[in-house]
């Protein structure tokens, strides 16, 4: 078939031209209403939910000032501290552990020599401070051989004021465990 046009260069030109912009603006209002069309049904859960979070967040400012809610932050509190102690403890258990079969001999040499009346054990640089008495100053200086040979122990320092007193000692010592 044959296809006769009589239109010059620049009325196909403008035709084209018309017609591009007929099409562009059916997309246009097209695309207009179908934007309207979702504004019109989106803009009322917008507007709920932009009061609704309003309402939410007075409400948790509310909850937030309510003596329930400050009892439950100091019970949270306190379980956190808690929490933290036990952690402590099984953090030194091990440390405990590894000392516990040393007090026992410093228990057990002392017995019937000496009365252990001061115990401090430092974790950090293993180190313990003992105080007490000893009736006679023989009985203390047992004891303080005793603790020099044990296996667990580096040294025993004892000041010159332990070995001052013949009778009723009183008695400090430093150790250091091995």
């Amino acid at each position: 078939m044959f296809s006769l046009n009589l239109l010059s260069k620049q009325q196909k030109k403008e035709t084209r031209f018309e017609i591009y912009n007929h099409v562009l603006l059916h997309i246009g209002i097209a695309v207009l209403l179908v934007g309207i069309m979702f504004l019109a049904l989106l803009a009322p859960t917008f507007i709920f939910l932009y009061f609704q979070k309003a309402d939410l967040i007075r409400l948790l400012d509310v909850e937030k000032e309510s003596p329930e809610n400050a009892r439950l932050k100091a019970a949270e509190e306190s379980i956190n501290a808690s929490n933290r102690i036990v952690q402590f403890l099984q953090r030194s258990e091990t440390d405990i552990r590894r000392t516990l079969p040393f007090v026992a001999e410093i228990y057990r040499i002392s017995d019937g020599l000496v009365a252990i009346s001061k115990f401090e054990y430092s974790l950090t640089n293993k180190k313990i401070a003992l105080g007490g008495n000893a009736k006679v100053v023989k009985d203390f200086l047992a004891f303080k051989d005793a603790l020099a040979g044990s296996s667990y122990v580096l040294e025993v320092v004892s000041p010159p004021e332990n070995v001052v007193r013949l009778q009723n000692v009183v008695f400090t010592l430093d150790i250091t465990l091995k």
